[in-house]
This record gives C-alpha cells, structure tokens and sequence, in this order.
C-alpha cells in the first residue's frame, strides 16, 4: 500500500479496489459486506500510516473526484480530490 500513501509506507492488501465514483464504491461496500470481507477505505492517503504487515481483506481506494462548493463558506468533496494543487487552488480562485 506504500505507493498509494504520502509517506509511501505500508504493506500490501490482500485484495485491492479502486473506485471512481461514488456509487461504484458503494456497490463494493455492499459487496464486501455481504460478503463478509473486512474492508478498509482509503482516500489520496495523506496523513496516514500503514503497516508493513499485510492488510487481511481489502482496500477500498476512492478515487472519486469533484468539487462542489455549496455556499460562501462550505465544499463538499470527493475523497479523491487533491488537497495541492486541486481543492486549495479552486477555494482559492472563488476567495475562500
């Protein structure tokens, strides 16, 4: 899971999912759950640290973007969203 962390630290999983979008990871989740499969969501993988071990069940990494602003003071994002350059330079642009 190292390259998917801003530390680059951490094991592998022992299953592994990228989703795009919101409702294809919910489908997962549901999935998952059915299923009884222990799953752990991961977003960009900034400040976290995982363990060298490996993860026994799946990762769940939301690459699911957008950014929406829903008022003067308030954004709503996907966990997908870069921080730098993406989220800051859009709050930025509206003068937030």
């Amino acid at each position: 899971m190292g390259p998917f962390t801003t530390f680059r630290i951490g094991g592998p999983a022992h299953l592994f999912y990228r989703a795009s979008s919101v409702p294809e990871l919910a489908e997962a989740r549901n999935v998952a759950r059915d299923l009884e499969i222990p799953t752990f969501l991961l977003g960009k993988g900034a400040n976290i640290m995982l363990a060298d071990a490996r993860f026994r069940g799946r990762v769940a990494r939301s690459e699911a973007g957008g950014i929406e602003f829903l008022d003067d003071r308030r954004v709503r994002t996907g966990a997908g969203v870069a921080v730098l350059p993406d989220l800051i330079g859009a709050t930025a642009a509206r003068g937030c």
